[in-house]
Order: structure tokens, then C-alpha cells, then sequence
């Protein structure tokens, strides 16, 4: 079971795994042709539990772009 909120460092480790994991997928979207004749799109998980300076760092994309 997880605890609500969770530690601060605990929130902070899971947005800068979710950076890595971000800059990895989009560079990843930029190199491949859309499939099924659609395009397609990348929607990047916002994490950042209680803690008002680390939510929304993702959506800004401060530290990947």
C-alpha cells in the first residue's frame, strides 16, 4: 500500500525518472511514422504529488527540452 502524500525526495526521484523517461519517448515519436494512417500523440504523465514546486514540472518541460 502506498502512503498519501508520499516523502518529498520519494516525489522528486519519480519526476526526474518520469523526465528520463520522457525525453526517451519523445525522442523516440520524433524518429517514428505515424501508424494507421493517423497521427499520433504523446500525452506526458504530471506528477508532483502535494508538493506545489515540483507539480507541473513535467508539462513545462524544464529539464528535457
Amino acid at each position: 500500500m502506498y502512503a498519501y502524500p508520499c516523502e518529498y525526495n520519494y516525489a522528486k526521484r519519480s519526476i526526474e525518472m518520469t523526465h528520463r523517461w520522457l525525453k526517451r519517448c519523445c525522442e523516440r515519436f520524433d524518429t517514428t511514422q505515424p501508424k494507421y494512417g493517423y497521427g499520433q500523440t504523446l500525452f506526458p504523465i504530471v506528477q508532483g504529488s502535494v508538493y506545489k514546486d515540483l507539480a507541473g514540472t513535467i508539462g513545462r518541460g524544464d529539464s528535457f527540452f
